[in-house]
Order: structure tokens, then C-alpha cells, then sequence
């Protein structure tokens, strides 16, 4: 069985670099993927060059998406995913994941489609817990999002439970 992939959109390359330590310490089951920007975040879930190659860059189970990027931002991914012109991404689970504590972008967020809003945490070990999180509840044949509200800081969209597909 192929592995689900989780696709982390950050352009903070010790961000990455935490996660991916997180992914490995944790021994988690689905596959790491990550892009720097919007933009190659949009390109990699279309299969556009240069992500055009599913085995080495399969479309995601879940994108993990930080907000705060220059250019393309999480706010317009989310508008371009969300969007009726992508209806291949209407069921792809969303979970922004960023360091921002403001209401008003958890608002903004939802509004714009978003699934779940996680704040980052700063600890080695709660990022950990964040990932081990994520591998349960990509693990389950019941695939439901619920499952963050175990994490702290965790928001949920209103009816965020996503069956698998």
C-alpha cells in the first residue's frame, strides 16, 4: 500500500527543517513533500511542471499550509483551492498551520475553506505531537479531523470531519 503524503507549504526553511526532524523522530507513516511558496504549492497540487511526476510528487492526503508567505500567501491558496474552477480539491483536507495567534486570520482562514487552523508550536517535542497526530488520524479508514482537538490551539471549521474518499 502507497502511503498518504502530507504537503507542508512554508517558505521558513527552519520550519521545514523542524517538521521534517518531527516526521523522522516520530517514525510517521505518510510520505513528507514540501514547497517554499504559494506558488509551488499551487503548481505541485495542479502536477504542473516541474511537479509533473506523481511518483516522486504524489497529490496530497493533507496539506499542512502556513499563511504569512511573500507573494502567493496561504490566504490565496486557500481562494484557489477552494475555488469552483478546482473541483478536484473541493475534499482535499486543509489544516493551516502557522504562527499566527490572530482571530481575525482563524476567521479569514475559514471563510476562505480551510479545514483546521493549528498555531505552531515552538517545542520540538509539541511539533512532534502535532505529526503523530496527523499519522493517527491519516492511519484511520474513518478519516476525521476531530482528532486535532487534542492538540493545544487547535481550531476546527465547522463540519470538519472529512470522510475518506
Amino acid at each position: 500500500m502507497i502511503p498518504p503524503t502530507v504537503l507542508y507549504v512554508d517558505d521558513s526553511d527552519d520550519d521545514v527543517v523542524m517538521l521534517k526532524a518531527a516526521c523522522d523522530s516520530a517514525k510517521v507513516s505518510f510520505r513528507f513533500q514540501s514547497v517554499n511558496s504559494g506558488d509551488h504549492a499551487l503548481l505541485y497540487l495542479q502536477g504542473a511542471p516541474p511537479y509533473i511526476d506523481r511518483d516522486r510528487f504524489p497529490f496530497p492526503a493533507l496539506v499542512l499550509l502556513d499563511l504569512k508567505m511573500p507573494g502567493t500567501s496561504g490566504f490565496d491558496v486557500l481562494q484557489s483551492v477552494r475555488a469552483p474552477k478546482q473541483p478536484a480539491f473541493n475534499r482535499l483536507p486543509v489544516v493551516v498551520f502557522t504562527s499566527s495567534m490572530h482571530d481575525e486570520d482563524a476567521t479569514r482562514a475559514f471563510e476562505l475553506g480551510a479545514d483546521a487552523y493549528l498555531v505552531k508550536p515552538s517545542g520540538f517535542d509539541e511539533i512532534r505531537r502535532v505529526v503523530t497526530t496527523i499519522d493517527s488520524l491519516l492511519s484511520r479508514s474513518d478519516f476525521d479531523l476531530s482528532a486535532l482537538r487534542r492538540l493545544p490551539d487547535a481550531k476546527l471549521a465547522p463540519g470538519a470531519e472529512i470522510p475518506a474518499s
